[in-house]
């Protein structure tokens, strides 16, 4: 691991950064990630890794935070400074990282540590409500002494798990260290553990994408083991289906979300209404609407809270994303390409389908991590 080797302000703000991860569900969790990313300004090199995306997610935060602040819709200052500094912040850690660590083992391994970190809590999490309440939680909400708040609701657990659900490419990914891609393997298959006991069908929808993207993305150069692999997955999947433990507590969990709510798949658990609803009045509401329901979208959520500006600047940085990434998918195959490609779209469904910038900026702000990382290794820019 390069960490050792590495200068010691940068030591520092790796530590602090794994700590951030480390705590990602702990209730003052927002005082380290506003420290984190006020040090990463002031120790990232400037010279180096500033761009146009940065220069809009800055804008973006900026405006997005006076919103905020004017609007009385956050109770703390510490919460506006972390709207303010966390995207840019990440977004450069992310550029920083590729810089950093160029060998594909090097990248894989510490991608590998990032999404353990964050993750850990859930898992243990989960693991504990499961001894607690079995297999499948119907109420959906879990109750731990990470969060001094109390419950938080599957919605944000369905985000953090998202995030490990990208690693089922990890069935696909060859030619890096074993026990690396055993390890991408687990996180994968306790995030699926967190969507069976939470009945998210958002999650299973994912994992299913991924599996596709992966399949596609892989099969450029060797079809048939794609083929193989997809084919024992899918086995695997029957033979859970066809066991007493599936049919008796995950299918029937999933079949009463599914009859007892007033929208199914089909309306994407009433999203679709809130999506044209909202699509409807940002054309007219250019400073945006009221704060009372979600539209359960990223970019429309930004313009219900701050309307066309904030909104236009985060939706030109999308698309800036979006150009480097589709570069990354031409590129020749590597394992930490084909996790990068996989955890993207993965974090990217679920912030099409939940209000992530009212529910967790650091969950945004990987994201944007995951911004950087796409821009510098679709070009594989050479820094001096």
């Amino acid at each position: 691991m390069k960490f050792l080797n590495l200068n010691n302000k940068y030591k520092i703000l790796l530590g602090l950064f794994f700590t951030l991860l480390l705590t990602s569900l702990w209730s003052n969790n927002i005082y380290v990630l506003v420290l984190f990313s006020l040090l990463a300004y002031f120790v990232l090199p400037n010279n180096q890794l500033w761009d146009t995306t940065s220069l809009l997610l800055l804008s973006f935060s900026f405006i997005y935070s006076i919103i905020l602040l004017i609007t009385g819709q956050v109770l703390s200052y510490f919460i506006v400074f972390a709207y303010l500094l966390a995207p840019v912040a990440f977004y450069r850690l992310g550029r920083w990282l590729v810089h950093v660590y160029r060998t594909d083992d090097q990248r894989n391994e510490i991608l590998f540590i990032i999404i353990l970190l964050y993750l850990t809590p859930l898992f243990i999490l989960t693991i504990k409500d499961i001894l607690a309440v079995g297999l499948v939680n119907i109420d959906r909400a879990m109750t731990g002494h990470i969060n001094t708040e109390g419950a938080l609701s599957a919605t944000y657990y369905g985000l953090l798990s998202s995030v490990g659900l990208g690693c089922l490419s990890a069935f696909f990914a060859k030619g890096q260290k074993l026990s690396i891609r055993i390890g991408y393997i687990l996180v994968a298959l306790f995030s699926l553990l967190v969507v069976v006991h939470l009945v998210n069908r958002s999650g299973l929808i994912i994992g299913v994408l991924i599996l596709i993207t992966a399949t596609l993305w892989v099969s450029r150069r060797n079809f048939s083991k794609s083929i193989k692999i997809v084919l024992l997955l899918l086995l695997i999947g029957l033979l859970m289906y066809q066991s007493e433990i599936f049919n008796e507590t995950i299918f029937n969990a999933y079949q009463s979300r599914e009859t007892g709510s007033s929208y199914d798949s089909v309306e994407f658990g009433g999203r679709l209404t809130l999506w044209v609803n909202a699509v409807s009045k940002v054309f007219t509401s250019p400073f945006g609407w009221t704060q009372n329901s979600y539209a359960h979208n990223y970019l429309l959520d930004t313009a219900r809270v701050g309307g066309w500006i904030p909104f236009i600047l985060l939706l030109v940085a999308t698309c800036g994303w979006i150009k480097y990434f589709l570069k990354l998918i031409k590129k020749e195959y590597s394992p930490f390409v084909l996790y990068l490609i996989c955890i993207s779209i993965s974090i990217f469904l679920s912030m099409m389908v939940e209000p992530v910038l009212d529910c967790s900026i650091l969950y945004f702000s990987l994201f944007t991590m995951f911004w950087g990382m796409t821009r510098d290794l679709s070009t594989e820019k050479n820094f001096n």
